[in-house]
Protein backbone atom coordinates (compact mmCIF):
# COMPACT_ATOMS: atom_id res chain seq x y z
CA UNK A 1 0.00 0.00 0.00
CA UNK A 2 1.39 3.29 -1.20
CA UNK A 3 1.79 6.14 1.65
CA UNK A 4 -0.34 8.45 -0.38
CA UNK A 5 -3.22 5.86 0.21
CA UNK A 6 -2.08 5.05 3.76
CA UNK A 7 -2.44 8.93 4.33
CA UNK A 8 -5.44 8.83 2.65
CA UNK A 9 -7.01 6.29 4.99
CA UNK A 10 -5.55 8.14 7.96
CA UNK A 11 -6.95 11.37 7.11
CA UNK A 12 -10.48 10.09 6.38
CA UNK A 13 -10.49 7.68 9.87
CA UNK A 14 -9.57 11.14 11.54
CA UNK A 15 -12.18 12.99 10.15
CA UNK A 16 -14.87 10.40 10.86
CA UNK A 17 -13.51 10.51 14.83
CA UNK A 18 -13.67 13.89 14.79
CA UNK A 19 -17.52 13.74 13.27
CA UNK A 20 -18.01 11.45 16.31
CA UNK A 21 -16.73 13.34 18.60
CA UNK A 22 -18.92 16.78 17.21
CA UNK A 23 -21.68 14.60 17.33
CA UNK A 24 -21.04 13.65 20.91
CA UNK A 25 -20.32 16.62 21.81
CA UNK A 26 -23.39 18.64 20.52
CA UNK A 27 -25.70 16.31 21.85
CA UNK A 28 -24.13 16.76 25.57
CA UNK A 29 -23.69 20.68 24.89
CA UNK A 30 -25.71 23.62 26.14
CA UNK A 31 -28.71 24.17 24.15
CA UNK A 32 -27.72 25.89 21.18
CA UNK A 33 -28.87 29.78 20.29
CA UNK A 34 -30.43 29.28 16.91
CA UNK A 35 -33.22 26.76 16.56
CA UNK A 36 -34.39 24.39 13.27
CA UNK A 37 -37.45 25.13 13.51
CA UNK A 38 -38.27 23.82 9.82
CA UNK A 39 -36.66 21.78 7.15
CA UNK A 40 -37.61 20.66 3.52
CA UNK A 41 -34.98 17.87 3.33
CA UNK A 42 -36.38 16.48 -0.44
CA UNK A 43 -34.95 13.08 0.83
CA UNK A 44 -31.67 14.27 2.37
CA UNK A 45 -30.27 13.67 5.96
CA UNK A 46 -28.94 16.15 8.10
CA UNK A 47 -27.25 15.96 11.72
CA UNK A 48 -27.68 19.45 13.16
CA UNK A 49 -24.26 19.69 15.33
CA UNK A 50 -24.98 23.25 16.52
CA UNK A 51 -23.95 24.51 19.43
CA UNK A 52 -24.30 28.40 21.02
CA UNK A 53 -22.09 30.76 18.22
CA UNK A 54 -22.14 28.18 15.98
CA UNK A 55 -24.32 26.36 12.93
CA UNK A 56 -22.88 23.28 12.31
CA UNK A 57 -24.47 20.93 9.91
CA UNK A 58 -23.54 17.24 8.32
CA UNK A 59 -25.53 17.19 5.42
CA UNK A 60 -26.16 14.07 3.23
CA UNK A 61 -27.71 14.26 -0.32
CA UNK A 62 -28.98 11.00 -2.06
CA UNK A 63 -30.70 13.29 -4.98
CA UNK A 64 -29.95 16.69 -6.58
CA UNK A 65 -32.97 17.98 -4.97
CA UNK A 66 -32.49 21.30 -2.80
CA UNK A 67 -32.95 21.01 0.89
CA UNK A 68 -34.55 24.18 2.92
CA UNK A 69 -33.63 24.79 6.33
CA UNK A 70 -35.40 27.58 8.72
CA UNK A 71 -34.03 29.25 12.00
CA UNK A 72 -35.05 31.31 14.54
CA UNK A 73 -33.41 33.17 16.67
CA UNK A 74 -32.78 33.90 20.09
CA UNK A 75 -32.15 36.66 21.96
CA UNK A 76 -28.70 35.87 22.30
CA UNK A 77 -28.57 35.99 18.40
CA UNK A 78 -29.99 39.61 18.09
CA UNK A 79 -27.18 42.08 16.28
CA UNK A 80 -24.70 39.44 16.40
CA UNK A 81 -23.27 36.75 13.66
CA UNK A 82 -22.49 33.32 14.54
CA UNK A 83 -19.86 30.90 12.99
CA UNK A 84 -21.02 28.17 10.17
CA UNK A 85 -19.50 25.38 9.06
CA UNK A 86 -20.84 21.93 7.45
CA UNK A 87 -20.15 18.68 6.40
CA UNK A 88 -21.71 17.96 3.06
CA UNK A 89 -21.73 14.56 0.98
CA UNK A 90 -23.01 13.40 -2.12
CA UNK A 91 -24.63 9.81 -0.91
CA UNK A 92 -24.98 6.64 -4.00
CA UNK A 93 -22.36 6.33 -5.77
CA UNK A 94 -22.83 9.96 -7.74
CA UNK A 95 -20.45 12.54 -7.07
CA UNK A 96 -21.75 16.38 -7.27
CA UNK A 97 -22.60 17.66 -11.38
CA UNK A 98 -20.97 21.04 -10.60
CA UNK A 99 -21.70 23.44 -8.21
CA UNK A 100 -23.20 23.51 -5.15
CA UNK A 101 -25.17 26.80 -4.20
CA UNK A 102 -25.43 27.97 -0.71
CA UNK A 103 -28.06 31.20 0.03
CA UNK A 104 -29.32 32.95 2.99
CA UNK A 105 -32.26 34.16 3.07
CA UNK A 106 -35.00 36.67 4.97
CA UNK A 107 -32.48 39.32 5.93
CA UNK A 108 -29.56 37.00 6.73
CA UNK A 109 -26.25 37.21 4.70
CA UNK A 110 -23.31 35.52 4.89
CA UNK A 111 -20.45 37.99 6.32
CA UNK A 112 -17.15 36.00 6.14
CA UNK A 113 -16.84 33.58 3.08
CA UNK A 114 -14.31 30.83 4.86
CA UNK A 115 -12.67 27.50 3.72
CA UNK A 116 -14.11 24.94 1.51
CA UNK A 117 -12.12 21.65 0.39
CA UNK A 118 -11.77 18.23 0.21
CA UNK A 119 -11.39 14.94 2.32
CA UNK A 120 -7.82 14.92 0.66
CA UNK A 121 -7.13 18.61 2.03
CA UNK A 122 -7.78 20.56 -1.36
CA UNK A 123 -9.03 23.96 -1.47
CA UNK A 124 -12.02 24.40 -3.72
CA UNK A 125 -13.02 27.39 -5.59
CA UNK A 126 -15.70 29.68 -4.08
CA UNK A 127 -17.70 32.87 -5.86
CA UNK A 128 -17.77 35.20 -5.24
CA UNK A 129 -15.65 35.99 -2.42
CA UNK A 130 -16.67 39.25 -1.30
CA UNK A 131 -18.57 40.09 1.31
CA UNK A 132 -21.62 40.35 2.67
CA UNK A 133 -23.45 38.60 0.21
CA UNK A 134 -26.88 36.00 0.57
CA UNK A 135 -25.45 33.11 -2.59
CA UNK A 136 -22.46 31.44 -2.73
CA UNK A 137 -21.03 28.90 -5.03
CA UNK A 138 -18.64 26.04 -3.99
CA UNK A 139 -17.33 24.70 -7.26
CA UNK A 140 -17.64 20.69 -5.99
CA UNK A 141 -17.81 19.15 -9.67
CA UNK A 142 -16.28 15.40 -9.08
CA UNK A 143 -16.42 15.33 -5.41
CA UNK A 144 -18.68 13.56 -3.29
CA UNK A 145 -17.66 14.86 0.21
CA UNK A 146 -16.43 18.63 1.11
CA UNK A 147 -16.09 20.57 4.23
CA UNK A 148 -17.11 24.03 4.55
CA UNK A 149 -15.51 26.37 7.61
CA UNK A 150 -13.98 24.40 9.60
CA UNK A 151 -15.85 21.28 11.01
CA UNK A 152 -12.72 19.38 12.64
CA UNK A 153 -11.36 21.72 14.36
CA UNK A 154 -7.72 21.84 11.66
CA UNK A 155 -7.29 25.69 12.20
CA UNK A 156 -9.30 26.52 9.27
CA UNK A 157 -11.76 29.34 8.24
CA UNK A 158 -14.99 29.20 9.18
CA UNK A 159 -17.93 30.83 7.35
CA UNK A 160 -19.37 33.43 9.18
CA UNK A 161 -23.33 34.53 9.11
CA UNK A 162 -24.90 37.93 10.47
CA UNK A 163 -28.52 38.13 11.21
CA UNK A 164 -28.86 42.65 10.09
CA UNK A 165 -32.17 43.47 11.61
CA UNK A 166 -33.75 40.49 12.87
CA UNK A 167 -35.04 40.44 16.18
CA UNK A 168 -35.58 37.59 18.81
CA UNK A 169 -38.17 35.19 17.13
CA UNK A 170 -37.44 35.82 13.77
CA UNK A 171 -36.40 33.51 11.16
CA UNK A 172 -33.86 33.24 8.62
CA UNK A 173 -33.41 30.54 5.43
CA UNK A 174 -30.34 28.43 4.60
CA UNK A 175 -31.10 26.77 1.12
CA UNK A 176 -28.23 24.50 0.02
CA UNK A 177 -28.49 23.01 -3.61
CA UNK A 178 -26.86 21.46 -6.39
CA UNK A 179 -26.13 22.88 -10.06
CA UNK A 180 -25.78 20.56 -12.83
CA UNK A 181 -23.53 21.45 -15.48
CA UNK A 182 -24.57 18.62 -17.72
CA UNK A 183 -28.45 19.48 -19.48
CA UNK A 184 -31.11 17.32 -18.72
CA UNK A 185 -31.76 14.59 -21.42
CA UNK A 186 -35.51 16.47 -22.70
CA UNK A 187 -33.01 19.96 -22.63
CA UNK A 188 -30.27 17.95 -24.80
CA UNK A 189 -32.55 16.31 -27.36
CA UNK A 190 -34.43 19.84 -27.59
CA UNK A 191 -31.43 21.63 -28.65
CA UNK A 192 -30.31 18.82 -30.36
CA UNK A 193 -33.95 19.28 -32.52
CA UNK A 194 -32.90 22.61 -33.15
CA UNK A 195 -29.57 22.11 -34.29
CA UNK A 196 -31.00 20.05 -37.07
CA UNK A 197 -33.71 22.23 -38.16
CA UNK A 198 -31.29 24.99 -38.54
CA UNK A 199 -29.25 22.72 -40.52
CA UNK A 200 -31.99 21.44 -42.93
CA UNK A 201 -33.47 25.32 -43.36
CA UNK A 202 -29.93 26.64 -44.70
CA UNK A 203 -29.67 23.64 -47.33
CA UNK A 204 -33.41 24.47 -48.28
CA UNK A 205 -32.45 28.13 -49.05
CA UNK A 206 -28.92 27.25 -50.48
CA UNK A 207 -29.69 28.38 -54.05
CA UNK A 208 -28.54 25.40 -56.55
Amino acid sequence: MSKNTVGFLNSALRKKVAAAVLLGAASVGSAQALTLSSQTLNGAELSDLSSPGLLALDLSFFSTAPVALEFELDAADVGQSIAFNSIVKAVGGADFLSDLHLQVGGGAQFSSIGSAYTLSGQDLAVTPSNTPLSLVSVHSEGQNELYLGDPFSEGKADWRIQFGNLQQGERFVLNISQVSAVPEPTTAAILALGLVALFLLSRVRRPD
